[in-house]
């Protein structure tokens, strides 16, 4: 269900992205620059916005890319070149086909709100991350204010949303794993979205993910 919902929008993805996601893109640029990054992964690479936009970004980072959807995989590999586009992948977010501690930096936006609990994803992308590496995430949320009411009826009747981002539950699930959590509020055309980064100083990353 969840995939064919995103196969199906892939097509006009884009228009979204670019009415609605693009302070939110900055804000994570933003974020993965504060420090030189060796091997970045995008977990939920979509049609590939961000993920050719890091590319750009960190010329000297190896990049890899996922998604559930076969349309958005597609999609973005047509964005970058052919060597780029190799290490775009379709799998599972909660699965990924990569070795533990294996990116200094790991991406993810617009996938927590497709979770009910977050702790699979989270111990997932623990897994992949060294010991000092760094996970931004970015979503849109529920928001009590008026100007923002479209948004909470789509995250609360939108089968992919399921009521939209926690920024609480999430510093609270992070700071749980040792991170030092940054949330920055990002509304963008009446669409409310957080974007959160967790840096992770801890000598052993099992101490920070449990093992």
């Amino acid at each position: 269900m969840l995939r064919q919902t995103y196969d199906r929008a892939a097509a006009t993805y884009d228009l979204w992205a670019k009415v609605f996601e693009t302070r939110v893109k900055r804000r994570c640029l933003a974020l993965s620059a504060e420090r030189e990054r060796t091997r970045i992964l995008d977990v939920g690479v979509g049609t590939g916005d961000l993920f050719s936009e890091l590319v750009r970004a960190h010329p000297r980072a190896e990049l890899h890319g996922i998604d559930l959807s076969p349309a958005m995989v597609r999609r973005a590999k047509a964005k970058v070149s052919a060597e780029q586009a190799a290490r775009l992948v379709v799998g599972n977010a909660t699965a990924l086909p990569y070795a533990e501690a294996s990116f200094d930096l790991v991406v993810c936006t617009y996938v927590l709100e497709l979770c009910p609990s977050y702790a699979p994803l989270l111990d997932e992308l623990g897994r992949v991350l060294t010991q000092r590496g760094t996970l931004i995430f970015a979503g849109v949320t529920e928001r009590p204010e008026l100007r923002y009411r479209a948004a909470r009826w789509a995250c609360r009747r939108h089968p992919a949303w399921a009521g939209g981002l926690d920024e609480p539950r999430l510093r609270r699930d992070l700071e749980a794993r040792g991170a030092t959590v940054t949330s920055t509020f990002v509304p963008q055309r009446g669409i409310p979205a957080f974007v959160v980064s967790a840096a992770f100083e801890l000598p052993a990353r099992e101490a920070a993910f449990g093992g």
